[in-house]
């Protein structure tokens, strides 16, 4: 069993124990937003430091720290599959990160989509509060579908 809170640390438990944590893994700077299993030995997190950590279930330490996407306020999905980490953007973007590479191996911003009357058009901002708020992955022959919400 997992748990991700507000206090910046992950908590494993036991399920049957769930009083005493069995590991704690102390890494992020702000709020745990989702926490995912990448396979048995392995998980991931993402918080609102705008940082995905990928774990050792054993040792409980930091193994790897994901940066690019930006994350500072709204939770904004996570997805794992197969070694391939995916999560969405306040950038209105969603980046895909490789296990053993930091940096994103994939990256795509949405346009904005325009309303039909211009008026509202003119008072418009590409700065919008437009983000990537749900991601999803999966495994189709030797590639990787992607599903997003924004």
């Amino acid at each position: 069993y997992v748990c991700n809170c507000i206090d910046h640390i992950i908590r494993l438990a036991d399920i049957l124990k769930l009083n005493e944590p069995l590991t704690l893994l102390h890494g992020h700077k702000k709020a745990v937003s989702y926490v995912q299993f990448l396979n048995e030995k392995e998980l991931v997190s993402a918080s609102t430091d705008s940082e995905l950590k990928l774990w050792s279930i054993d040792t409980g330490s930091c193994l790897r720290t994901f940066k690019g996407h930006v994350n500072d306020k709204n939770f904004v999905g996570l997805s794992v599959n197969n070694g391939y980490i995916t999560c969405g953007s306040e950038n209105n973007s969603f980046y895909v990160y490789q296990k053993y590479v930091s940096k994103p191996i994939l990256s795509f911003k949405f346009q904005l989509s325009r309303n039909i009357l211009p008026s509202v058009n003119e008072h418009r901002s590409d700065k919008g509060p437009e983000f990537v708020s749900a991601v999803c992955s999966r495994n189709v022959s030797e590639r990787l579908s992607l599903k997003t919400v924004h």
